[in-house]
């Protein structure tokens, strides 16, 4: 027959190395969220810079994006 403690102690025993385990692998997880959070950065505002480009410098004027008076999609 197996103990009483023995059925308590493996459950936890799972959270608590789990846990070391899930901390251990998230001390270095910086490496990767702040250049993705950058790169999304910098895309965002690439897209922001495009749209104001084509929507402000057409050929035909302001608000006119080259299309029938819609703006392109870049």
């Amino acid at each position: 027959m197996i103990a009483t403690s023995s059925r308590r102690a493996t459950p936890l025993l799972a959270v608590v190395l789990g846990g070391l385990g899930l901390i251990a692998s998230l001390a270095n997880v910086d490496y990767v969220v702040m250049p993705a959070l950058f790169l999304g950065a910098a895309l965002v505002s690439l897209r922001i810079y495009r749209r104001h480009v084509a929507l402000n410098c057409s050929p035909n004027g302001p608000g006119d994006g080259g299309q029938n008076g819609r703006p392109q999609n870049l």
